[in-house]
């Protein structure tokens, strides 16, 4: 067994990424500071732990359960430390190793609307969600797939979350696009535009029209 400290705060979130896929039987659990499991899975998992209800120490505990020798692989992130994302901009990257994580956070307002626009067409084994204040999913899907548009439902702190699950390093790149800045097309007007190298994105346009208009 090999046991790990973490002094945390209450409200803290982490992000557990575990690059090996063997799925020995070895044991992932976390105790909070009085001693209580919180959670147990198997080390190989990816997990989110958190909101911590309580500050203090907490102790991550890997255990082996083999008859044999076991090795295990991990990385711990705070999901709120994440870097601020930009909307309206084309971002790229690259998942640090097959299966992690990545995270983008904003600001984002009640009544806003947002469009998710993956840039790539690949669909490998890494999904997307947006999470909402209070833990709230408003969308989770392929990281390919586009999302939208969504409707925010309330003020906070929004973010957008990547994991991937696959054998080796996969690009990514996606718009997280707010509609509210879409460019006005006149009824009748001719429209065109570049959609990007790589035969994915897309445009938004405002329309006005007039009720009962035909």
């Amino acid at each position: 067994s090999r046991a790990y400290r973490i002094n945390s705060v209450a409200g803290l979130r982490l992000l557990y990424d575990s690059p090996e896929t063997d799925f020995a039987n070895v044991a992932l659990s976390l105790l909070d500071p009085s001693g209580n499991f919180i959670s147990t899975s198997n080390a190989d998992n990816q997990n989110q732990f958190g909101p911590l209800t309580q500050g203090g120490s907490y102790i991550l505990l890997i255990q082996n359960n083999t008859a044999a020798s076991a090795t295990y692989h991990f990385r711990l992130t705070d999901p709120d430390a994440a870097p601020t994302l930009a909307l309206n901009t084309n971002v790229s990257g690259t998942f640090p190793d097959g299966r992690s994580s990545v995270v983008y956070q904003f600001a984002g307002t009640a009544g806003q609307t947002l469009y998710y626009d993956s840039l790539l067409g690949d669909f490998p084994n890494a999904s997307v969600t947006l999470v909402g204040p209070g833990d709230v999913n408003i969308f989770a899907s392929n990281r390919d797939n586009n999302n939208g548009p969504v409707v925010l439902p309330e003020d906070g702190t929004y973010r957008l979350v990547f994991r991937s699950n696959t054998s080796a390093a996969v690009p990514n790149a996606f718009n997280l696009r707010d509609l509210s800045s879409a460019g006005t097309l006149a009824v009748g007007s001719t429209a065109a535009a570049d959609l990007g190298a790589s035969g994915k994105g897309s445009v938004a346009y405002k329309i006005s029209v007039n009720a009962g208009q035909t």
